[in-house]
């Protein structure tokens, strides 16, 4: 089915909320996931979960689902689509980021999972899973993912100090220390590790005034003020 038609590739009414439709995409990806089908079957759903995945980019646009014309007018003939390209996962992958970036959780992960299911060595793909777990408020499986992105790029200090963030947000004081350490080693010049500049005012504490700015006058004021010549 062309996503020519969304509203009805989603199952949902063109009135239908962004909660309505973000419901019924999650439902569809889910039943329509390429790993649960073999053979002829699989390639289908690939197709379908293609389809989805891009009517329900139309429709949750609100500037772009504006723009859909009106189920009623819908051309009677229409040229058939083209048949889409096999995507690899670094399509997928850039996909859920996009989607990650927009704060679309939902699309991101089942996007960034199923890049992982046709690729799983790339570090990265991983993290953004991680980091999409970890903003869904699940913690403890964004570190999972975190620990098999450091298995593939154990030189990832950006990961290492997520994993340390979390880690003392769940009171593993010892753990959260010692990724911090291995990110420090790593990447001494990270900007978490850096000191921050002390302020103008800070830096003016402790300073002698300019009239007496060496020892010399120091001295020679002291003296005047002692013998009244100062």
């Amino acid at each position: 089915m062309s996503p020519s038609n969304p509203y009805e590739l989603l199952e949902v009414s063109p009135s239908a909320t962004a909660e309505e439709i973000k419901s019924a995409y999650l439902r569809l990806a889910k039943q329509w996931h390429p790993d649960r089908f073999t053979g002829a079957e699989k390639a289908q759903a690939e197709q379908r979960f293609r389809d989805l995945n891009e009517a329900y980019t139309l429709v949750k646009d609100p500037v772009r689902r504006s723009a859909l014309p009106p189920p009623s007018a819908t051309p009677k003939e229409s040229a058939p689509a083209p048949a889409p390209l096999d995507r690899t996962a670094k399509d997928w992958y850039d996909e859920a980021k996009t989607a990650f970036d927009q704060n679309d959780t939902g699309k991101s992960l089942a996007l960034v999972q199923y890049a992982i299911r046709q690729d799983g060595r790339k570090a990265e793909f991983f993290v953004l899973q991680g980091q999409t777990l970890e903003r869904m408020g699940d913690p403890r499986k964004a570190l999972k993912s975190y620990e098999v992105a450091l298995g593939l790029n154990p030189k990832d200090a950006d990961t290492l100090i997520r994993m340390a963030d979390i880690y003392a947000m769940e009171g593993m004081k010892a753990r959260s220390e010692a990724s911090l350490q291995a990110a420090r080693r790593i990447a001494p010049n990270h900007r978490r590790f850096k000191a921050p500049r002390p302020s103008a005012e800070a830096k003016g504490k402790g300073k002698l005034p300019a009239s007496e700015g060496s020892l010399a006058d120091q001295a020679k004021a002291l003296w005047g003020r002692l013998t009244g010549k100062g």
